[in-house]
């Protein structure tokens, strides 16, 4: 009759053995002897890593921590982003509170008192940078200014026509006709100045007096000057005979009165324009 273990049902030599040989369980004693069976070798346990052998990430040669692999590069890469996040956080929070005291109190006090006139400065506002604007008398002398100028046109067609028609250099035809023109700016120039706002002159009064006898009195000369230029006695001849003609004659005494005008209006204008910054004028040049 063929045995078999009581424990594994493994089949037993007909020899007597004390222990199975396919799981080592102990048999009972009785029953014949036979040579005791080689013990079994316990079953191989997985080894906790999988290589032990020195050299390799498992067993570093110099003696420290074995490396986990992945898992662990993981872990401690974590583990360092959130000590960096935490630094960062911290390093924040004391910039706010920097930037909130430095809000609250953006302009401390100093001894000496700097930081109070600064604000002081700021409420006040900037001054103003445009220019004054001119006052009454500069703006009334500016207009008289216009008439004056008026003055001196005319006056340069005159002293071009009168000597051009004498030295037979220009037409008596011309030259009543640039004498005409001269009269026609000087009426005009009489209308401007009597309409003029002369109360915020120091003797304006006396200016506008004087400058209109000086536009009178020449108109009166240009005329006298046509009617010797319209003459045939006194301009067919070259140069022109002016010394027996009526006309020419009554020019030049409306002329010299006219001169003697302008030096009165001038010894007014001129002073209250150098202090101005108005131009100044001689008698030849109105």
């Amino acid at each position: 009759m063929t045995r078999s273990c009581p424990s594994c049902s493994a089949p037993l030599p007909q020899a007597a053995v004390r222990f199975c040989l396919g799981c080592g369980y102990r048999l009972s004693r009785e029953g014949p002897a036979a040579d005791p069976p080689a013990q079994a070798a316990p079953p191989p346990q997985p080894p906790a890593y999988p290589s032990a052998e020195r050299g390799s990430p498992w067993y570093p040669e110099d003696g420290g921590q074995p490396d986990y692999g992945h898992q662990g590069k993981e872990r401690a890469g974590r583990r360092g982003l959130i000590a960096l996040l935490i630094v960062v956080i911290l390093a924040a929070g004391g910039a706010g509170a920097y930037a909130l005291t430095r809000h609250r109190d953006p302009q401390p006090a100093t001894a000496s008192g700097r930081g109070q006139a600064a604000v002081n400065s700021t409420a006040a506002g900037p001054a103003s940078s445009s220019p004054a604007s001119p006052g009454p008398e500069q703006q009334q002398l500016s207009r008289f200014l216009t008439v004056v100028q008026g003055s001196a046109s005319a006056r340069s067609l005159v002293k071009t026509a009168v000597p051009q028609v004498g030295a037979c250099t220009m037409s008596p035809a011309d030259g009543s006709s640039q004498l005409q023109q001269a009269i026609s700016e000087r009426q005009g120039l009489l209308t401007t100045l009597a309409g003029l706002q002369v109360s915020a002159i120091p003797s304006g009064e006396s200016m506008r007096t004087d400058l209109t006898s000086v536009l009178q009195l020449s108109i009166a000369a240009d005329r006298d000057f046509i009617q010797w230029m319209q003459d045939p006695q006194s301009t067919q001849n070259c140069p022109a005979s002016t010394v027996a003609d009526a006309a020419y004659d009554a020019g030049l005494q409306s002329s010299k009165r006219a001169q003697q005008a302008k030096a009165d209006f001038l010894a007014l204008w001129n002073p209250m324009a150098r202090q101005s910054g108005q131009p100044a004028f001689s008698t030849v040049d109105i």
